[in-house]
Parts: C-alpha cells; sequence; structure tokens
C-alpha cells in the first residue's frame, strides 16, 4: 500500500501545491471585509496654532475589498488624517468621513469606521517658555566620601518648552528623569534626559549636563559635651557616673569646620527604680554623621 502511495511523489507534490496556488488565487480574488486599525493624526495647522489636547493613537476602520489587496494593506502604510488647514483656536468635535483615509491606492470601500462618538478637537494657540531644571537624581557617595545636592548644578540650567498656550502657562519647572548614580568618590558630569512629562510639549534641549559635587569626609571630635537628665524630680538625689561625653562627627571640611560644642544636646532619660545602664540620645545638625561616642553608655549614682 504504502508504495502505491509513494509512487510518482514528485508529480504529486507539484500536483498538491498547483492546487493550492490556484485555491488562494480564486480566493483571494473574492471580497471579503477586514477591520484595520490606522494612526490617527492632523496636518497642515497654521503655524500659531497646536493641539490642545491629544488625538487617539489610532481609529479601526471597517475596509472592503479583493483578499489579495487586503491583504497587501497589511504590509502597506494607510492612516487617518484630519486637515487643519484653516482652523483657528477653538474646540470642536468632527465625524470621521472617506475624506480623511489615506491608502496607497484605490481598491478599496470604506463600509464605516468602528468609532460612534467624534473625535474632540482642541486648537490652541502655540507658547514657549524658558523654564528652570530641578534635580530627579539619587545620588550616593562611596564610602568615605559624600554628596553635595546643593552644590549640584545643570548647564543650561533652563530650557524651553512648547506647545499649546493653556498647557505651557501652567507649568513652572522641569525634571530630569529619575535616575541613580553609586559609589560616587569624586566630583563628576554626567549628561541626563529631561523628563518630557507631557507628550503636546517639545522640550529643547532633551538633554543637559549635571555637575556633581563629591567632597571626602573629616573627622572632628568633640570633648567634654555637658548631657542633660530629662525626667528628675525634685526629690531624686541622682547623677551620671560621667557628666559628659566625647563624639567623633564626620562631614565634609566646610561643615566640619565650622561644627562646635553649641552645635550639639544630648540627654538622657531617668527613670526611677531602673539600674540598667542607658544611651545617651544625641541631637547634631543633619549635616555632619556622628562616628563614635566615648562613653557609650551612662549609669547613674547618688548624688
Amino acid at each position: 500500500m504504502w508504495k502505491r502511495l509513494l509512487k510518482n511523489t514528485p508529480a504529486k507534490i507539484v500536483a498538491f501545491l498547483a492546487a493550492c496556488v490556484l485555491w488562494m488565487h480564486v480566493a483571494t480574488e473574492q471580497k471579503y471585509e477586514h477591520i484595520f486599525n490606522l494612526p490617527l493624526s492632523i496636518e497642515g495647522l497654521p503655524a500659531e496654532y497646536v493641539l490642545g489636547a491629544p488625538l487617539p493613537d489610532s481609529v479601526g476602520v471597517v475596509l472592503k475589498g479583493r483578499g489579495k489587496d487586503l491583504i497587501k494593506l497589511l504590509f502597506s502604510e494607510g492612516a487617518v488624517v484630519i486637515d487643519g488647514r484653516g482652523f483657528k483656536y477653538s474646540e470642536r468635535f468632527m465625524d470621521l468621513t472617506a475624506s480623511e483615509l489615506v491608502l496607497p491606492d484605490n481598491n478599496y470601500e470604506l463600509i464605516s469606521y468602528t468609532r460612534t462618538e467624534p473625535i474632540r478637537l482642541v486648537i490652541d494657540r502655540y507658547s514657549n517658555l524658558e523654564v528652570p531644571v530641578e534635580s530627579n537624581l539619587v545620588l550616593e557617595a562611596a564610602d568615605g566620601f559624600e554628596v553635595i545636592p546643593e552644590k549640584t548644578t545643570f548647564e543650561p540650567s533652563h530650557i524651553v518648552i512648547g506647545g499649546p498656550e493653556r498647557l505651557v502657562r501652567s507649568i513652572e519647572s522641569v525634571k530630569t528623569q529619575a535616575d541613580t548614580f553609586r559609589n560616587l568618590n569624586a566630583g563628576t558630569n554626567i549628561m541626563v534626559d529631561i523628563e518630557r512629562e507631557f507628550t503636546l510639549l517639545e522640550y529643547t534641549p532633551t538633554r543637559i549636563s549635571a555637575k556633581i559635587v563629591v567632597e571626602p569626609l573629616v573627622n572632628k571630635k568633640i570633648n567634654a559635651i555637658p548631657i542633660e537628665i530629662k525626667g528628675l524630680r525634685g526629690s531624686d538625689k541622682m547623677k551620671l557616673d560621667q557628666p559628659t561625653i566625647d563624639i567623633v562627627f564626620a562631614g565634609v571640611e566646610e561643615v566640619i569646620d565650622s561644627l562646635t560644642k553649641e552645635d550639639i544636646h544630648v540627654f538622657v532619660d531617668f527613670v526611677e527604680g531602673e539600674d540598667r545602664l542607658v544611651r545617651p540620645v544625641i541631637i547634631h545638625p543633619p549635616n555632619v554623621h556622628l562616628v563614635s561616642t566615648s562613653p557609650e553608655t551612662f549609669g547613674f549614682v547618688p548624688e
């Protein structure tokens, strides 16, 4: 049986392929309907006007045509384009028609648009404005170093935004795109992108230079800082076994040089009936770091 089936195999394959080609030719000559999602845009607006609200990215279009033409359209450029010539400052609603349909040839019949509601068109005056750049960067220094965020600068420090007047007027600044830079141990210049928050706006430039300042940490020891006891009543005759504390701080040179004993407040809480050692609470300026204390804990003793 198998020998009979496999006899003249090449001729049978050729006949099968010919039958397939003939079937495809006949099938694709017939007319069908198909839905295409085509990009939507507006062209020809006067130079002084722009869109004040975004259009839908695409619209569904039901087209009728020969199968072979519909297949060809899948690999061709089709679009729905609104003619904006003569449009002025306004808000309008527009029903799409065949005149907005742009196809590579005339082999198609428009049956309908799948969108039933009109297209909302907001036409606004074009405006531009120079605004400052704000940082949206996370900067992490390597051990023994510190980033000085307030010294981070951008070049240029301002950029120009352009677009619909109503939107432009509402913007006071722009930000860099969020990014993180770790293990910084020296000042550096890096290129960063501007965060383009609104698709209707143009940003010029879209990429700027950021100058990041990194400085080494310097240690400073401040001795004999007095310790306050909180929670003592007049009848409590108690004191600390050591009335002062020595603290080592770290910070950038400019800050650490100006640090004095008066900038630091140290206290402990007294709890009656407890004889455990307590750790002090140390309040210091936020731009310095506590490295070590001596002693680390304290006890209460009778006066």
